[in-house]
């Protein structure tokens, strides 16, 4: 099932270009790039949900074509195999393989960065730094906040051309299990010099490049920039504790996040140390960035999620550390089962890696997963069953039904949108209280109109479905978190027939007739006791999921 951002990935696609660019000029400007391709990928293919997420999975399996590349190029074929597999094993790379955000489209972008800038730096031409610079201004395209990983690259360039002939010397010699005694070892593969042009030369290269791919992105920086606060602003600064769960967190498992630092480490203990510290610095010097100028200025963009480009890194890292096992576990055995054995031991250290993340990948599949921002921690408020509220007004509606979504909170979560495209093909109930689209205010979201009463009285319809959303305990009032105005409004014409719960909502049918008063009508602008008295109250659905006194914004970038 779709949830929220997917909704906005959705609703967003199917506007005509100039309606998209209309919309990108007040909310969700960094995910232009990918609303565009998403314009064009939908009118080709269609909306359906496998369709949608199609592209984020064809992302997510080349990233791992790359990541066996660089792991190749930086440690051996053995590591890059299994840097690659170790890639599509982590809990992370499913979840957002298929999710119709960009964050795949990161990933991807950001490992072939990698190859071209691995590329560049061995035989430096105008053309391999062009298309290395071109590939970072497509990561500032997917997403601005990806832009921290050139970060990691200035680090990844600084320590490929340090310490002079990257042939000599402990850090540049690469001795594997099948090294004759006394033979002359080779560098590592994908860190020797072959191109003898001065370092500072690549140096500049690279910064050239940087500036190239940059300064096209300033005027969509800006425009970003001043719709930060709309988006993010609920984001947490970095603290300790958000260090420390960071890698569970950005690979959504800690049980995997363990095995890939485990297995880094064990990268350390291996003859291709200057390669490691290369790749620890593409993993960690971004996330050190994003959480410098997260403390600095006045928005925060730590998120996991935004630092997902990170985990090709890490993959590389795993599967070094695995071929390092690999060899030390073949370098016991007889010469005749050296390769045998190295085969072995690589296949049973990626299957701890798969069965380790199995319960996460379990969890991953279950409905609501998509909405747990920070999982593996759980989320303290409901998900949303936007396809049970369809199957709910698909089962029970008639020609002529009209809807009302409670209040602001219902636009803000796309509880509209979700219904709308759960139910794109078949008969719709009126949204009696929509004053604007979307796309009529260039926006994400649609306003309700300002007199409930007299849009309700235009409508007139003879059953309303009322949908109201319940984030936290247990439903119970039909509206409970609906605005004064518009609750009056619906009791003066109409009365609650039945309600039922669904995830994260409360569906009620009212038909033609006053609601009579009752003890348990209590509102929500008027009685600030209800929203303090516990999950069970009236109240619940009204309160405030984020903490900025705003309900957390349906789509964060």
């Amino acid at each position: 099932m779709l949830w929220r951002d997917e909704l906005a990935t959705w609703t967003a696609s199917r506007r005509s270009v100039p309606e998209l660019f209309a919309m990108l000029g007040n909310v969700d400007a960094s995910s232009g790039g990918f609303y565009l391709f998403m314009h064009g990928w939908t009118g080709l293919f269609g909306d359906a949900v496998p369709t949608l997420r199609l592209p984020a999975m064809l992302a997510m399996a080349g990233t791992a074509a790359c990541v066996v590349q660089l792991g190749r190029r930086a440690f051996g074929p053995r590591a890059g195999l299994a840097a690659g597999l170790v890639f599509a094993l982590l809990p992370a790379v499913s979840r957002y393989g298929q999710e119709a955000r960009a964050y795949g489209f990161v990933c991807l972008t950001f490992a072939v960065a990698t190859l071209l800038l691995a590329r560049a730096a061995d035989r430096p031409t105008i053309g391999r730094w062009a298309a290395y610079s071109a590939s970072v201004a497509l990561l500032g395209v997917w997403h601005l906040v990806a832009l921290a990983g050139v970060v990691g690259h200035a680090a990844w360039l600084a320590v490929r051309l340090s310490g002079g002939d990257l042939s000599g010397g402990d850090g540049g010699i690469r001795r594997d299990a099948h090294t004759e005694p006394g033979a002359k070892p080779g560098p590592e593969p994908g860190f020797e010099r072959r191109d003898q042009s001065p370092r500072g030369r690549r140096l500049l290269a690279f910064a050239v490049s940087i500036v190239a791919a940059t300064a096209p992105l300033a005027p969509l920086a800006v425009v970003a920039g001043a719709q930060r606060v709309r988006q993010i602003e609920w984001i947490p600064r970095p603290e300790l504790e958000a260090l420390q769960v960071l890698l569970p967190r950005t690979a959504a498992s800690g049980p995997v996040a363990l095995a890939l630092a485990v297995l880094a480490l064990g990268a350390c203990t291996g003859p291709h140390r200057r390669a490691v510290a290369a790749y620890f610095g593409a993993a960690l010097l971004p996330v050190v960035a994003v959480c410098a100028v997260s403390l600095a200025g006045d928005t925060s963009y730590f998120l996991p999620r935004y630092l997902l480009f990170a985990l090709p890194a890490w993959a590389v890292l795993a599967g070094a550390g695995i071929a390092v096992l690999a060899d030390r576990v073949a370098a016991a055995t007889t010469a005749a089962t050296t390769a045998t054995t190295a085969t072995t031991a690589t296949v049973l250290a990626l299957a701890v890696v798969a069965a380790v993340g199995v319960p996460d990948q379990r969890e991953l599949r279950e409905p609501g997963a998509h909405e747990q921002r920070d999982y593996p921690a759980k989320s303290a408020i409901s998900w949303v069953d936007y396809r049970g509220i369809a199957d709910l007004l698909r089962a029970r509606q008639r020609p002529g039904d009209g809807i009302v979504y409670a209040s602001v909170d219902q636009r803000l979560w796309h509880v509209d949108v979700g219904v709308e495209y759960y139910l794109r093909h078949e008969l719709q109930p009126r949204d009696v209280l929509l004053g604007r689209t979307g796309t009529d205010r260039d926006d994400l979201w649609a306003y309700d109109c300002l007199d409930s009463e007299s849009c309700l009285r235009t409508a007139d319809p003879e059953r309303i479905w009322l949908v109201v959303i319940v984030l936290r305990g247990v439903p119970d009032n039909p509206f409970a978190g609906v605005a004064r105005s518009t609750a009056q409004a619906l009791r003066g014409s109409y009365h609650v027939v039945e309600s039922t719960p669904v995830a994260g909502a409360y569906i009620s049918l009212m038909e033609r007739g006053p609601t009579p008063p009752g003890p348990d009508d209590v509102n929500c602008d008027t009685n600030p006791l209800a929203r303090i008295r516990g999950a069970g109250d009236p109240c619940a659905a009204a309160r405030p999921a984020g903490s900025t006194g705003l309900p957390e914004k349906g789509v964060d970038g």
